[in-house]
């Protein structure tokens, strides 16, 4: 029986994946709306970034320290905003804000800059032709506010620390496997209010994009879980997540949800049946089978609904990866992805312009140097964005 199409997935188009801090002025100002306008002469339909809330330690946008408030240098210095409007939002918002503002009046003014200026942002995408894609990662950082905020819903000691935390054991990424150390939800908890908190956290993003990817899906089933006093990932268990009554809970409020389920790791035949069950487009990552025709990744065996990606934020760059092998690699990947029988097809901005390893986004496993790599001022071009509409006319995505 062929499955039902999510309609926020039917059409037949392709974007690209670019984290607003990685344009060269990485923030909500003028670089931004321009990069839009490339887009569209690009022939592109969609803008992917990572997660935008404000980053810790090491810089991940993945540990976050509020699943609310915006990243804050984000915020462009010289775009003037309307302030009559802040003290109505600041009440709207205030069962967010007093956790993330205390009583600091001037982070609350940075978070209502942040929320207009995104919301002209996506405005001007949207009268464009151009659809948000945002980035809920499944976790969130154990110095987070939310933690400190609701202790209630983590599994934590009497301290306040995580008794156990996540990560994924060992991979073709590390051998030790990887300690993220976001402490584990207490789901007793969360199901008490209907996930009340999750709820939340999906409407602001909503607000702020036309459909999310969740990060490291699979953790919706089962969960990796390993002891707080562990260094690494190598010991661990598998434990079930009761991610049916979270989507249905979603379900109830959004609708048909507009969710892509980051499906990549420990995937399983229950965890394909929980997205498939809730109409959630999975990913393909053309990068990882390009070679291989038995592979789930080869451009061909990408089912319609799903994304097909050139490459995703933890991958390296098709040059840096398949450089060595092949001249104009990034070329033949961005290709093939676009013809992918994928619904929708993202395109990582480093392959479109054929750039190597130094332009990597996130080494899986470390720590330093990571999300800092930014586009040069001259690298988008006309000339760039001529051939990328070509091909993607080619592939019928425009």
């Amino acid at each position: 029986m062929a499955q039902k199409v999510n309609k926020h997935f039917a059409k037949r188009s392709s974007g690209v994946l670019l984290h607003l801090t990685s344009l060269p002025e990485g923030n909500l100002g003028k670089g931004a709306y321009k990069f839009i306008d490339w887009l569209e002469r690009a022939g592109q339909s969609w803008w992917q970034m990572l997660p935008v809330g404000p980053t810790g330690s090491g810089g991940s946008p993945y540990s976050a320290q509020s699943s609310f408030a915006g990243e804050p240098s984000m915020v462009c210095q010289k775009t003037n905003v309307d302030m009559r409007g802040f003290d109505t939002w600041k009440e709207e918002n205030s069962w967010w804000l007093e956790s993330w503002c205390g009583r600091s009046k001037q982070k609350a003014k940075v978070q209502y800059i942040f929320a207009m200026q995104w919301d002209q942002l996506r405005g001007y995408a949207n009268s464009k032709g151009i659809k948000l894609i945002g980035d809920v990662p499944i976790f969130v950082g154990a110095d987070s506010v939310d933690v400190k905020a609701n202790p209630e819903l983590f599994r934590l000691n009497r301290n306040g620390n995580p008794t156990v935390v996540t990560g994924v054991p060992p991979d073709c990424f590390s051998k030790d496997g990887q300690r993220w150390g976001h402490p584990h939800y207490n789901w007793s908890a969360h199901k008490k209010n209907d996930f009340a908190w999750w709820r939340n956290r999906i409407r602001i993003n909503l607000e702020r994009f036309d459909v999310i990817r969740i990060d490291h899906f699979i953790g919706l089933h089962h969960a990796y879980e390993i002891s707080a006093r562990a260094k690494t990932a190598r010991k661990g268990v598998w434990k079930r997540t009761p991610g049916r009554a979270l989507l249905k809970a979603m379900q109830s409020e959004f609708g048909t949800l507009p969710f892509i389920a980051e499906d990549l790791g420990h995937l399983t035949k229950p965890v394909e049946k929980l997205r498939d069950d809730f109409c959630l487009p999975g990913v393909r990552i053309t990068q990882q089978g390009i070679w291989d025709k038995q592979s789930r990744d080869y451009p061909s065996n990408h089912p319609k609904q799903s994304i097909a990606y050139s490459g995703t934020h933890d991958t390296n760059t098709a040059v840096g990866a398949l450089g060595t092998k092949i001249n104009d690699v990034h070329q033949i990947i961005v290709q093939e992805t676009l013809k992918s029988p994928a619904s929708i097809s993202i395109l990582l901005m480093q392959d479109i312009l054929g750039l190597g390893s130094e332009a990597r986004m996130n080494v899986p496993g470390t720590i330093k140097d990571n999300w800092k790599w930014k586009l040069q001022p001259n690298q988008l071009s006309t000339k760039n964005a001529k051939w990328l509409r070509e091909i993607t006319e080619e592939a019928k995505r425009i």
